[in-house]
């Protein structure tokens, strides 16, 4: 979902926030963030966009009682505005955003393909036809959840998926990276079950086993196996990342820009994690602008070890074209944009025609 911001100087800024997958009616989530970006963009005319900091400070903590978003409702909600708030601020000042936040820490910014290229795939053959079209494509790693669409936690469902893995293994050799994403799907001792069945196949990591909230969970599944955790994607603010970091369990935090505040607030995020010793793999499964916020935290961050990226899916590839110029990915890595701020701008008419 995207938002626009304007200044009385005539400078567009553009952001996107994250609004999938919440257990929320979808109606209520059509209606609601919208709603709630409406008027937070309404409360900050007169203000100055380049305070990104006062913005954070005056809207993190004050969620409207009446409306009573949830957490991620209202995070994601400052995200689109505060996304945007950068674009307008590198136009300023004339720099690519990853240059305020520190400069570049790398040329390019690596990417993993995530489970949008086994869109509309019937089987793990067809899923595995589409991985070596994607590693063809120049994608040194992916990840995918084997396990969905399966039933849970039934200990026959995730024998499946353990062969489905096997499958993919046997085809890519033993060292190419594979990563798998359970969705939260697993409580505690399945979520065993399942990481000692995939040990064999050396995934990069095994993400969200348990329910984010679920902190004992992770603690017992990180001592259960050798498989790195990661998690991160439905966290909201800094005192939910503490918490699970806190645990001890997490290998890689994979923080979504798009409901965690936007990009300050993730960049932070990133530090934190530095802190416990921990690698950034951000998550992203939206549209291409917060795929290119994203990047900018990826471009400045010391600790990161892939992006996420989406636009892998190939009845979503048109939404390549929505920025000019578009993203540029070459041998499996995000070339930096070095125009000022997001270093794009919309494609108009390709929005006007996609408009829903």
């Amino acid at each position: 979902m995207m938002a626009r911001v304007r200044t009385d100087q005539g400078i567009d800024g553009v952001g996107e926030c994250f609004v999938w997958p919440w257990p929320i009616p979808e109606a209520g989530r059509g209606l609601r963030i919208p709603k709630l970006i409406t008027a937070v963009g309404e409360a900050i005319i007169g203000t100055n966009p380049l305070d990104i900091n006062a913005f954070l400070m005056r809207f993190e903590n004050s969620a409207p009682a009446h409306e009573t978003p949830s957490r991620l409702e209202w995070a994601s909600s400052l995200a689109a505005i505060e996304i945007a708030l950068w674009d307008i601020t590198g136009q300023v000042a004339g720099l690519p955003i990853y240059r305020l936040l520190g400069g570049a820490a790398r040329e390019s910014v690596p990417v993993y393909a995530n489970h949008g290229i086994f869109a509309g795939a019937r089987s793990s053959e067809e899923k595995l036809e589409r991985a070596i079209e994607a590693k063809v494509q120049g994608f040194q790693m992916f990840k995918w959840d084997p396990f969905e669409h399966r039933p849970d936690p039934a200990r026959v469902a995730i024998q499946e998926g353990l062969r489905e893995v096997a499958l993919f293994r046997e085809r890519f050799g033993q060292d190419f990276p594979l990563a798998i994403d359970a969705h939260a799907r697993f409580d505690t001792s399945t979520a065993m079950i399942a990481a000692k069945g995939l040990e064999q196949f050396h995934p990069v990591f095994l993400e969200e086993p348990v329910a984010p909230d679920n902190r004992d969970g992770y603690r017992e599944v990180a001592k259960a196996t050798t498989i790195p955790i990661a998690t991160g994607e439905r966290l909201a603010n800094m005192r939910e990342t503490r918490d699970i970091l806190d645990t001890g369990a997490i290998r890689f935090l994979q923080l979504e820009a798009g409901n965690f505040c936007g990009i300050l607030e993730t960049f932070r995020g990133c530090a934190m994690a530095q802190t416990y010793g921990a690698q950034m793999a951000p998550h992203d499964w939206c549209g291409p602008v917060l795929t290119r916020a994203t990047t900018h935290v990826c471009a400045a961050i010391p600790n990161l070890l892939r992006q996420e990226y989406p636009s892998t899916a190939r009845e979503d590839h048109w939404e390549n074209e929505l920025l000019d110029p578009p993203t540029v990915v070459r041998a499996g890595e995000i070339v930096l944009p070095t125009r000022p701020g997001l270093g794009s701008k919309l494609n108009e008419k390709l929005l006007t025609l996609r408009r829903v």
